[in-house]
């Protein structure tokens, strides 16, 4: 979005204000110090890459194995259909 073309102000705008720009240019250019790290919030907890963590799936199905080489090119192949259950 071009601030200065069409539409200029949109509802829950995050772009920073030219304020926060310098404050951050400003930053950057005198190293970009760390701070206090006293002052950091606690690091939020992470899952492994088995948790997921967007909510219940509506839908969970299962494909058939598939192997690749690790050194193998890029594979377009088919995926056999999964029968879901569903009509949609």
């Amino acid at each position: 979005m071009e601030k200065n073309i069409g539409i200029q102000e949109y509802q829950n705008d995050p772009s920073l204000t030219a304020e926060e720009i310098q404050k951050v240019a400003m930053w950057a250019d005198n190293g970009a110090p760390r701070g206090n790290p006293a002052d950091m919030p606690p690091p939020k907890p992470i899952g492994g890459a088995s948790v997921w963590s967007a909510g219940e799936p509506d839908l969970i199905t299962k494909t058939q194995e598939l192997t690749m080489a690790g050194d193998a090119p890029d594979w377009w192949g088919e995926i056999e259909p999964v029968p879901v259950g569903i009509e949609e």
